[in-house]
């Protein structure tokens, strides 16, 4: 159900579509929304998968793993488009 909203969803904003800013600000809303519910998702599935011992070991681990994973994304990034610009 959410690949086929996802697939509709690239092709606007990568496709020949003429977007209006109510369009675009709808489509900020829709990912923000979808952002939380799929982190709301994965944080759900690992509290049923894993044991009460088990998640006071690993959840502060897999959180820190996500922040420095943004954290490397984000400066890779930065460092990409500065080498396109130059």
């Amino acid at each position: 159900m959410v690949a086929p909203i996802f697939n509709t969803d690239a092709f606007i904003v990568f496709g020949e579509v003429p977007v209006s800013l109510v369009v675009g600000i709808g489509f900020y809303i829709w990912l923000s929304v979808f952002n939380m519910f799929v982190v709301s998702v994965f944080w759900s599935f690992l509290a049923d998968r894993y044991s009460k011992d088990q998640s006071k070991r690993l959840f502060g681990f897999i959180a820190a793993g996500g922040s420095a994973g943004r954290s490397y994304w984000a400066i890779s990034y930065g460092r990409g488009q500065q080498r396109l610009i130059s």
